[in-house]
């Protein structure tokens, strides 16, 4: 009895320090070059006209008031690199008339009652491109999540005391792609490579989820393929 309980410690303390191990060093994210991945375009048949920013405000409201329930939004960060220096791609509207409103991480929001936000993700790489999971990349960590509270541009990495109910949240999660792969967008969309150093702190610019991003992967030791 008293060997299996000395056998017992000596495992735990292995465990012990074997997590204590792995704190020390950070997770590793391997990217590659830009030039591994082909991009080709496809029809969208559903063309519609450039929506303003109000509109889409005024959409959200309906579907809240309706629903009763906050809208659930999904996005994956991207992650490739040119010269040893890592690139997020993203998706640009040719129909925009605002840089900053429509330059944006891969993704979108979820259909009501679309309760899992990964396989929700799964769909909208899938259709915006033609992605499919496994085959040209898997689903990482949940990097940060974002909370709209009111019906204007103002996003929080937190839910204020004061807010009751929130009209937006954003679940961002990193995307591992595989070493080669072609996509597909759509012939009403431009995919862009920004520099990480482009991104931080450039509210002028973009969005307070894109500046957000080397923070968020700041986490990661990369590993250039």
């Amino acid at each position: 009895m008293q060997e299996e309980e000395i056998k017992k410690k000596e495992e735990e303390e292995l465990k012990k320090k074997e997590r204590n191990e792995h704190r020390n060093y950070p997770p590793l994210l391997k990217i590659y070059p830009i030039e591994n991945y082909q991009i080709d375009k496809k029809e969208k048949l559903d063309k519609l006209k450039h929506q303003t920013f109000g509109y889409q405000m005024d959409q959200l409201k309906i579907s809240v008031e309706k629903n009763h329930v906050p809208r659930t939004s999904v996005y994956g960060v991207i992650l490739v690199h040119k010269n040893n220096f890592p690139h997020l791609l993203v998706l640009q509207s040719n129909l925009s008339m605002d840089l900053k409103d429509e330059i944006h991480l891969v993704g979108g929001r979820l259909k009501i009652g679309e309760d899992d936000p990964v396989e929700g993700l799964k769909r909208k790489l899938r259709k915006k491109m033609s992605m499919e999971y496994i085959t040209h990349y898997e689903i990482g960590e949940l990097l940060g999540t974002f909370y709209r509270i009111e019906y204007d541009k103002n996003l929080y990495p937190y839910i204020p005391v004061h807010v009751s109910q929130v009209k937006e949240i954003i679940n961002i999660y990193m995307i591992h792609l595989v070493e080669k792969c072609d996509f597909k967008i759509f012939d009403t969309d431009k995919l862009s490579s920004i520099p990480l150093f482009a991104l931080h702190n450039n509210f002028e610019k973009y969005n307070i989820t894109l500046c957000s991003i080397p923070t968020l992967v700041s986490r990661y030791l990369m590993i250039y393929g």
